[in-house]
């Protein structure tokens, strides 16, 4: 019983690890210098070295496809792809590329933004402030605190002060303090 069970153990290890091996991943290369990337469950989105935004169904085989010119970042949540604009605005399209690019005009000034499945859009201004949104409700609720970075999940915002090299946090919803990690 010993002998078996060591053997089960050593090919079920071995699988394990081949299927954690890097080496033994395939990867795809794209078009150009991508600067950053961005991923969900359903799509990928990049932004190249000259501004412009790529989209690739996955899993992604290279078919990148160019959807949009001019963006500076992208986020990607269940439902929308938003994009922030070299003139400062968000811009939102549908998640598997359905749709052009609308303008959201009534959040200016932003720089990056986070969005989360339950409808919560978070912005990074310009001037380093911070403020969140609800979808399809263009009134803006401003948050104390200067940041670099903001990225959200489910529940909480996180927001990077690279002056301090402090990472904070927050509910999602608004409500409530920044907490330092």
């Amino acid at each position: 019983m010993k002998i078996l069970y060591c053997c089960v153990f050593t090919v079920v290890f071995s699988l394990a690890i081949a299927s954690c091996d890097s080496a033994a991943a395939p990867w795809t290369k794209v078009y150009g210098t991508m600067t950053q990337v961005f991923a969900n469950s359903v799509s990928l989105w990049s932004i190249d070295a000259k501004l412009k935004a790529y989209y690739c169904l996955r899993p992604c085989t290279g078919n990148w496809v160019n959807v949009g010119e001019n963006m500076v970042n992208i986020e990607v949540d269940a439902f929308y792809s938003w994009g922030i604009g070299t003139d400062g605005f968000p811009y939102r399209k549908g998640m598997e590329n359905s749709g052009g690019w609308v303008k959201h005009s009534h959040f200016p000034n932003v720089i990056d933004v986070a969005a989360t499945r339950d409808s919560y859009m978070w912005f990074l201004h310009t001037n380093k402030e911070v403020s969140w949104a609800r979808h399809y409700i263009a009134k803006l609720h401003k948050v104390t605190g200067r940041f670099d970075q903001i990225d959200a999940n489910s529940q909480h915002v996180y927001a990077l002060n690279k002056t301090t090299n402090v990472i904070s946090f927050r509910p999602v919803h608004g409500r409530g303090q920044w907490r330092n990690i």
